[in-house]
C-alpha cells in the first residue's frame, strides 16, 4: 500500500510537472506568436496601405471583402470568373466596374492590372461597332494602368512597359483599323493640354493640369525632353517613349529590358513620323519626320545591343541606320548620312560599303516598295520636297526640279505597290495634303524674302490638275 501511494504521488507530480512544462511552452509559443503577429501585421499593412476602400462597390461586395479579410483573393477570383462570363456572353457594360473591383481587391498584383487593361484595350475593343466606342475601351485600358495601376505599384516595370506598348502598338501602330481615330483623339486631348504639342513649362498651372489629366509629371517631362530632345506630345510615340523611360527609372535596374526595347522602338518611330501636322478638315492628320530623334534612337538601340548582343538586335540596328541614311540624304544632309554610313562600315567591315552616300542611296530604287506601311517612303518624299523648296528659296532651278521629280516618283511607286485599303489603314493622306504640310513647315523656317518665291512655286506646281 505504501509503495502504491508513493508511486501515485510520483505519477501525480510528474503529470503536474508535465502540465507546467506544457503550459510554459504554450505561454512561450503564444508570446512568440504574438510577436510574429505584430511583424506580420505591420508587413501586411505596409503592403496593403494603398488599397482604396470599396465605397462604390455594392454592399454585398463590401461586406464580403471585410468578412473574408485575407481571403479576399477568393472574392477576386469569383469576380474574375464573372468578368470572363460577361465577356464571353457579349455583355460588356459591367466589365469596367468589375475590373475596378478586382484590381482594388488585389492592388499589389501587377498581373491583375495587366490582364484587365489588356483585356479592355485589345480583346473587348475589337468587338465594338464603331471607332469612337472602340476608343473608349482602349482609353479605359490605358486609364486603368496609368491612373490606378501605377499609383499602387509605382516601381513595377511591367506595368510601365505595358502602358508604353499600348501607346506604341495599339495607337501609334497600324494593326487596328481604327488606329487613325485613336491618333486623332490623343492629339486632340494633348492639344488642349500642350498647345502645338509643346509642354508649357512657363505655366505651372497648365503643367499641373497635365499631371492631373494625363499623369504627366512636369519634372519627368522636362527630363525626357532634355535627354531625347524636343518631342511632339500630340504624337502617341512620344507617350510610349515617356512611359518606357519612366519604367527604366522606377524599377532601379530590375526587369527593364522590355522598357528599353519599347523606348528605342518609340524613338525610332518618332524619327520617321514624330511631328504632327493636324488636318484643318479633321480627316487625316499628316505625320512628318522629327530628324533630331535619330540620335537618341540610335543611342537607345546601341545601349540594348551592348547589354544583350544577339543577331536579331544587330539586324534591327543596321536596318535603322540604313533607313536613316536614306532619309538624311533625301533632306540633303549628306554630312550626317556620311557619319552613319561610316558607322555601318565600322560595324560591318565585310559589307562592301565603300560607296559614297549618293552611290549608296542610289542602290535603293525599290525603297518605297520595301516598306509597305508607308512611314519610311513618306519620310523620303518629305525630304525631297523639303530639298525642292530650299532649292527654290536659293533660286537653284536645276536642283529644285531634280528633287521634285524624285519626290513625285517615290510617291507614285509607293501608290503602285499598295492599294486604297492599305493606304487608309496607314493614314496616308492625298499627295496635295501631304505636300502642303511639308510646304508649311519649310516656309516657316526660311527668310521672309524667300517666301514669295515658294508661294509662287506652290501655285505653279500644285494646281487643279495635281502635281506637275
Amino acid at each position: 500500500m505504501e509503495h502504491g501511494r508513493q508511486d501515485a504521488e510520483v505519477a501525480d507530480k510528474g503529470e503536474r510537472n508535465a502540465c507546467l512544462v506544457l503550459l510554459a511552452a504554450a505561454t512561450l509559443f503564444l508570446v512568440i506568436a504574438g510577436c510574429l503577429n505584430v511583424v506580420c501585421y505591420r508587413d501586411r499593412t505596409g503592403r496593403m496601405r494603398k488599397i482604396d476602400n470599396l465605397d462604390h462597390a455594392p454592399p454585398p461586395v463590401v461586406f464580403t471583402s471585410v468578412v473574408l479579410g485575407g481571403f479576399r483573393g477568393i472574392l477576386s477570383d469569383i469576380l474574375w470568373l464573372r468578368a470572363s462570363y460577361l465577356q464571353d456572353s457579349g455583355e460588356y457594360v459591367e466589365l469596367v466596374q468589375l475590373a475596378d473591383w478586382v484590381t482594388r481587391l488585389e492592388p499589389e498584383s501587377p498581373e491583375t492590372w495587366s490582364f484587365h487593361s489588356w483585356n479592355m484595350a485589345y480583346n473587348v475593343s475589337v468587338y465594338m461597332p464603331d471607332d469612337e466606342t472602340r476608343w473608349r475601351w482602349v482609353q479605359s485600358g490605358i486609364r486603368l494602368l496609368r491612373d490606378e495601376g501605377l499609383r499602387f505599384t509605382p516601381s513595377e516595370p511591367d506595368l510601365y512597359a505595358q502602358l508604353a506598348w499600348l501607346y506604341n502598338h495599339k495607337i501609334a501602330g497600324f494593326t487596328d483599323t481604327a488606329n487613325g481615330h485613336y491618333k486623332q483623339r490623343v492629339a486632340a486631348e494633348m492639344e488642349g493640354l500642350f498647345p502645338g504639342g509643346r509642354p508649357p513649362f512657363h505655366d505651372p498651372a497648365a503643367m499641373e493640369r497635365a499631371r492631373q489629366a494625363a499623369k504627366l509629371d512636369p519634372v519627368r517631362v522636362r527630363e525626357a525632353e532634355h535627354k531625347f530632345g524636343q518631342m511632339d506630345w500630340r504624337a502617341p510615340e512620344t507617350h510610349a517613349a515617356y512611359w518606357a523611360y519612366l519604367g527604366t527609372l522606377a524599377s532601379r535596374g530590375r526587369g527593364t529590358m522590355l522598357c528599353r526595347r519599347i523606348l528605342y522602338q518609340a524613338l525610332a518611330s518618332s524619327f520617321f513620323r514624330g511631328a504632327l501636322a493636324p488636318d484643318p478638315g479633321g480627316l487625316c492628320d499628316v505625320r512628318l519626320t522629327r530628324r533630331a530623334m535619330e540620335v537618341p534612337a540610335l543611342e537607345a538601340f546601341l545601349n540594348v545591343m551592348h547589354e544583350v548582343p544577339q543577331a536579331g538586335m544587330d539586324e534591327s540596328v543596321s536596318n535603322f541606320v540604313h533607313d536613316a541614311i536614306l532619309v538624311h540624304n533625301a533632306f540633303g544632309d549628306e554630312a550626317r548620312a556620311s557619319e552613319l554610313l561610316g558607322l555601318l562600315r565600322e560595324r560591318y567591315p565585310a559589307g562592301n560599303l565603300d560607296a559614297s552616300v549618293p552611290e549608296y542611296c542610289a542602290r535603293e530604287p525599290g525603297f518605297a516598295a520595301m516598306h509597305a506601311h508607308g512611314a519610311e517612303p513618306l519620310a523620303l518624299v518629305e525630304g525631297y520636297l523639303d530639298r525642292h523648296w530650299r532649292a527654290v528659296a536659293r533660286r537653284d532651278a536645276v536642283a529644285a526640279d531634280a528633287a521634285w521629280g524624285v519626290a513625285v516618283n517615290v510617291w507614285a511607286t509607293f501608290e503602285k505597290k499598295t492599294n486604297p485599303a492599305v493606304r487608309k489603314r496607314f493614314n496616308v493622306p492625298p499627295f496635295d495634303r501631304f505636300a502642303r504640310a511639308v510646304f508649311d513647315r519649310a516656309i516657316a523656317s526660311i527668310s521672309p524674302e524667300a517666301r514669295g518665291l515658294l508661294e509662287r512655286d506652290w501655285a505653279a506646281r500644285m494646281g487643279e490638275k495635281g502635281p506637275r
